[in-house]
């Protein structure tokens, strides 16, 4: 597992990985990410915070997933090699609108791409709220940094 992780560098501290405050309840975050060590990094940083976490290397898979579960949290891959960021999110809000199963609220999204995130365009969204941009390529620690400011600041 180490070497996967190899292109990920940097020491965290026990605070820097501190679990969710509340142990009763365990977040639930959709990764969507195609590259297998990104993956890694982020599944590695949320399980540390205490989330559980589902994986999806595709849109499309996502999809599936999304229409199965609920989800606390979406952390999301721009560049998909079969949809982009923005047409997930479309189709995901009205598979949503159709469905029976419409949150209570907007579902946190984070966007994870190497793009700068001024030049992302995508439709607005009734059942997604987008919170905030992590800028590739990103160190484990700066993942695991990005994820747990996030983490605290929802939950």
């Amino acid at each position: 597992m180490r070497s996967l992780l190899s292109s990920y560098t940097g020491d965290l501290s026990q605070e820097d990985m501190a679990p969710v405050t509340n142990p009763d309840f365990a977040p639930k975050v959709l990764l969507v990410e195609d590259s297998p060590s990104t993956m890694l990094a982020l599944t590695n940083a949320f399980l540390g915070l205490g989330c559980t976490s589902d994986m999806a290397f595709e849109a499309n898979e996502a999809c599936s997933l999304f229409m199965i579960r609920k989800y606390d949290l979406l952390v999301l891959d721009w560049n998909l090699p079969d949809l982009t960021g923005g047409e997930f999110l479309e189709r995901m809000d009205l598979l949503i609108k159709h469905s029976k199963q419409t949150p209570h609220s907007p579902i946190p999204v984070v966007i994870h791409t190497a793009k700068d995130w001024r030049g992302l365009q995508y439709a607005d969204c009734h059942f997604f709220k987008v919170i905030d941009y992590w800028k590739k390529p990103m160190g484990f620690s700066e993942v695991s940094l990005h994820a747990n400011q996030t983490i605290h600041n929802l939950f």
